[in-house]
């Protein structure tokens, strides 16, 4: 598990240069609403994008943001936060963050997330299973305690890791870039 980290960016006008501070979350709460339609079918850039403002909602936590809130308050800065990020956490090019928060607790612990009372899709189960199957765990572990940083290496670390991806992380390119199997 990554530590709680600063991505500093130039947000615009309303909130001007901001820290903005990040957690690692959960696997079942980094999928959380993660659309499963192919990436061609209508309305899915759409459904991504929702899914990332909600992704950002729950990840950056200081200062607090809904999913309503992240578009204006990170204004055209909105693409960078995002791709910081998921480099942050381990998905697509590695870019480190700004520093690691030294301060006290920030936000909610992400102990508990709505996200975490339900199971996986059946795309994501089939990961999680192989996973805990791997590893020799039982797969609740997984899905709830491995952040999505641990869940990345843990996967790199398997032969064939490819195989175990669920479609929607395949399709999405999350951590796989330049891996062979």
């Amino acid at each position: 598990m990554i530590p709680d980290f600063v991505l500093s960016v130039d947000v615009g006008s309303r909130l001007g240069a901001q820290a903005l501070v990040c957690r690692d979350v959960p696997l079942a709460v980094f999928f959380h609403g993660y659309p499963v339609e192919a990436a061609q079918a209508p309305g899915f850039l759409v459904a991504r994008t929702r899914w990332v403002d909600a992704l950002l909602s729950r990840a950056v936590i200081a200062p607090a943001l809904t999913p309503e809130d992240v578009h204006e308050a990170l204004g055209p800065a909105r693409p960078l936060v995002e791709r910081r990020y998921l480099a942050a956490v381990g998905i697509g090019p590695p870019a480190a963050p700004d520093g690691f928060w030294r301060g006290g607790t920030v936000g909610v612990p992400v102990s508990w997330h709505p996200a975490l009372l339900a199971p996986p899709d059946a795309g994501m189960r089939g990961a999680v299973q192989a996973l805990a199957e791997a590893y020799r765990l039982p797969p609740h572990v997984v899905w709830l305690g491995w952040t999505i940083s641990e869940y990345l290496l843990a996967t790199a670390m398997l032969p064939g890791a490819r195989a175990a991806m669920p479609p929607e992380v395949d399709r999405y390119g999350i951590g796989m870039e330049g891996q062979d199997d």
